[in-house]
């Protein structure tokens, strides 16, 4: 019953990860179309600040000049314009605000999804290969994360001076605030764990590998010993029969008047080793290219993955300990 249990248990497995896997690229692509969106209203509102600029420098070229009626009557026009547009973008800015809050909740899920894929394929179903993809979509959604939690310059909010001031006060405290800080280097730290956890994964493999082909080389050494001892044995069967046939050659000779007659005509000896398999570097060609390729590619790929992974690891731990160097350091100002 446990044997038959135990395919059933993988069979579930793989197919908790393969719906797991659609999820996760459903949820990739919503992430992207949330990004683009978010990027292009970014891109209207600094167009709309711009024209809202060039509005504001207006005005204050008309309250410059001499009053009068057209100047009176220009600047309540453009007073009700700027009016207008700082309405427009105040709607802007709480739609951005909301557009990044869902793109912050839609990376914040996709990060736990890779974590569940990855903690699924618990026997490897996914090659190295895939692993890595999926942990650099993670890797990338924490990047972009700590990246929206840093504030906005007040030099882009525009309109009027109260915005700008709590624009400033919302960015010195995001960017002062030492459990903000903490939970940034928390989530850093928590990608090192990962990466490392795979650093684990892909230097296991890289074993498994060096032990598939010792395995191999120790075969090909014994399929080499074997063509060589039937080699040797053959040649001695050959030169035995040569020593008899010239032995009965010999009276043979002494009958004819002392004339030697030279044996008959035939092969003296094997002239090469006997090919009963394939040539031994044939061989081990052949067992290094099934599955999926080349071990000796397969190993230098695992490598450079590793190297990959190692540095990105300690860059992320080298990030994460500044982070919580700032945070020590403002905790101990306050």
């Amino acid at each position: 019953m446990a044997a038959m249990a135990a395919p059933a248990a993988t069979q579930a497995s793989e197919s908790s990860l393969g719906a797991l896997q659609v999820q996760a690229d459903g949820l990739r692509r919503e992430v992207e179309a949330l990004s683009s969106r978010q990027r292009q209203a970014e891109h209207a509102q600094r167009q709309r600040e711009q024209a809202s600029d060039s509005l504001l420098a207006e005005i204050e070229r008309l309250k410059a000049q001499p009053e009068g009626v057209a100047r009176d009557l220009a600047l309540n026009e453009k007073l009700a314009l700027s009016q207008a547009q700082a309405a427009v973008l105040s709607r802007e800015s709480a739609a951005l605000r909301s557009g990044a809050f869902q793109l912050r909740a839609a990376r914040q899920r996709l990060v736990a999804l890779c974590d569940r894929i990855l903690r699924t394929d618990e026997e490897s179903s996914l090659s190295a290969g895939q692993r890595l993809l999926w942990l650099r979509l993670r890797t990338a959604q924490v990047e972009a994360l700590l990246v929206a939690s840093k504030p906005a310059a007040p030099a882009a909010v525009i309109g009027s001076a109260t915005a700008a001031m709590t624009a400033a006060a919302t960015a010195s405290e995001t960017v002062d605030d030492p459990q903000a800080l903490r939970e940034q280097a928390d989530l850093l730290r928590d990608s090192v764990d990962k990466l490392r956890r795979e650093l684990d994964r892909l230097a296991s493999r890289s074993e498994e590998l060096r032990r598939r082909e010792r395995l191999r080389e120790r075969a090909s050494r014994v399929d080499e010993d074997l063509f060589a001892e039937q080699a040797t044995a053959r040649r001695r069967a050959g030169g035995s029969a040569l020593r008899g046939a010239a032995e009965m050659a010999a009276p043979a000779a002494d009958t004819t008047g002392g004339v030697f007659s030279a044996p008959p005509s035939g092969p003296s000896q094997p002239a090469a080793t006997p090919r009963t398999g394939p040539d031994p570097s044939t061989l081990d060609a052949l067992l290094r290219s099934e599955g999926s390729g080349d071990p000796a590619v397969k190993q230098q790929a695992l490598q450079r993955a590793r190297s990959e992974l190692e540095t990105l690891a300690a860059d992320l731990l080298r990030r994460a300990t500044q982070l919580e160097q700032r945070a020590s350091d403002l905790s101990r100002q306050k």
